[in-house]
């Protein structure tokens, strides 16, 4: 009798095909033949149930380097991606070649590299045999400018600066400062696909959350090493402030946008979109100088850290913050995504608390629209779960600033030169090239730690002490 060719004895002679190759029985094609199944979809099914590390890391021609030594090298590539540096080909040879240097002359004469560095058919052999753990992609163009702003001068000059700023002033954690913003988007939410398990073979049929108004919300936040926070700034869209009228115990209330949100927290409206331009950006440092008036008081410097956004620059902002002893230090260029504490560990944890709010709301298979009220209580909601006095001053340790840990940057195997055509240098260059910086700026005046480029313009590429007296003269 013929075998049915359903669903499921299609699937038997399936599993025994792959059992028949697996168990070196028979080849893929006298198996496929057998079972009566096709050649590649049993090829597929083989490379799937067989170990990956395995096939890659098959009995063959024997490679030049271990594996732990090759671990090696997978290490320190993970490392430069966690900072935010991922290194290129070319660097990846320069950094098997410090290796190699390291070895014995004996085990130098063992290696198969010419002039001690690995050829492409090495480099291409050593991805596949990581291809689990690497990655070898472009970047995007913000992903460039990064990788070519953080190097070992850049951070070591900035670390010297901040350094020398706190020395100078007596700042202690307290008195340290950051902030930044972030975007709140729910048309974005909305269209993202959450995986969820379903049946093989079956369309996932789960409805997906729907907002009245999707436009984006802007959100400013500050907050200090100490793990304390200002109250945030929250830009929308629009000219005027929604209202509505709500029954609460047989009242008739009126409800807005800030009754959701954190409490005294700052709500502005945008007509041009729920962006910071610098009219909108003028009123936050009026409320945030009443906050910290306490600190500031019997001359006693602040210390304010930010990024180089053009509306954060502004003279009425500068001198305002200058005539209530607070200093403001501008982060390098292109490296807030190490440098920029709130940006480390806070901001990531209130999108992902807030993606988790929003879809715990929506039922399966229920139609659900979410009301901006509704928005801005899961905002209000996961700033409260997210602005934690752990999560915040976790952030400050993670960016080196407090403690100021200058040498967390220089744990790395190697670190990079832009001066010198993007060479890689020894371990310990970033540290001593710090200590040199700090011996530069201690020489020099406070008020002169700026420069100035020759189109009048105040260079930001390695941070700016934006309220000294230079840089003052070049905002007016």
């Amino acid at each position: 009798m013929r075998e049915c060719a359903s669903g499921r004895h299609a699937e038997l002679r399936m599993r025994k095909a792959v059992s028949s190759v697996t168990s070196k029985k028979s080849s893929v094609r006298a198996a496929s033949l057998r079972y009566r199944v096709a050649k590649s979809t049993l090829h597929d099914r083989i490379q799937k149930e067989l170990n990956v590390d395995q096939n890659l890391k098959a009995p063959g021609r024997r490679r030049a380097l271990t594996d732990i030594e090759e671990q090696t090298v997978v290490d320190m590539l993970l490392t430069y991606a966690d900072y935010e540096c991922p290194l290129r080909r070319n660097h990846l040879r320069e950094a098997i070649k410090t290796l190699t240097d390291t070895f014995t002359i004996q085990r130098r004469l063992q290696l198969s590299f010419s002039e001690k560095r690995p050829s492409n058919e090495y480099l291409r052999k050593f991805e596949k045999r990581y291809i689990t753990e690497l990655k070898f992609n472009r970047p995007t163009r913000q992903e460039q400018k990064r990788h070519v702003a953080v190097n070992a001068e850049t951070v070591a000059t900035h670390f010297a600066t901040f350094r020398n700023i706190m020395d100078t002033n007596n700042i202690d954690s307290t008195r340290i400062w950051n902030f930044d913003e972030t975007w709140c988007s729910p048309g974005k939410v909305s269209k993202s696909k959450a995986r969820r398990y379903t049946q093989r073979g079956t369309a996932s049929d789960i409805k997906m959350p729907k907002f009245e108004n999707d436009a984006r919300i802007m959100m400013l936040a500050v907050v200090n090493a100490e793990g304390d926070m200002a109250p945030p700034l929250f830009v929308f869209s629009g000219s005027r402030m929604p209202f509505r009228n709500i029954i609460v115990e047989g009242q008739v209330v009126v409800d807005t946008y800030s009754s959701h949100l954190p409490r005294h927290s700052c709500v502005a409206m945008r007509p041009e979109g729920s962006g910071v331009d610098a009219m909108k950006f003028r009123h936050w440092p009026q409320h945030f100088v009443e906050h910290v008036k306490d600190l500031t008081q019997n001359g006693r410097k602040l210390l304010l850290t930010y990024d180089v956004y053009r509306s954060h620059t502004t003279l009425s902002v500068l001198d305002l913050f200058a005539k209530n002893n607070i200093i403001v230090y501008c982060l390098p260029a292109n490296t807030s995504g190490m440098l920029q504490p709130i940006d480390l560990v806070v901001f990531s944890s209130f999108k992902n608390s807030l993606s988790v709010n929003i879809y715990s709301t929506v039922k399966p298979n229920e139609k659900h629209t979410i009301t901006p009220y509704e928005y801005c209580d899961f905002m209000g909601r996961a700033y409260h779960s997210s602005f934690t006095r752990q999560n915040v001053v976790f952030s400050f340790r993670r960016a080196g600033l407090w403690p100021l840990v200058p040498k967390r940057f220089a744990t790395a195997p190697l670190s990079r030169d832009v001066n010198d055509g993007g060479t890689l240098i020894a371990t310990d260059a970033p540290m001593s090239l710090y200590e040199q910086k700090r011996d530069e700026i201690r020489k020099s005046v406070l008020g002169s730690e700026v420069k100035v480029l020759s189109c009048g313009c105040i260079d930001m590429a390695r941070g700016a002490l934006l309220t000294s007296t230079e840089a003052m003269n070049v905002a007016r």
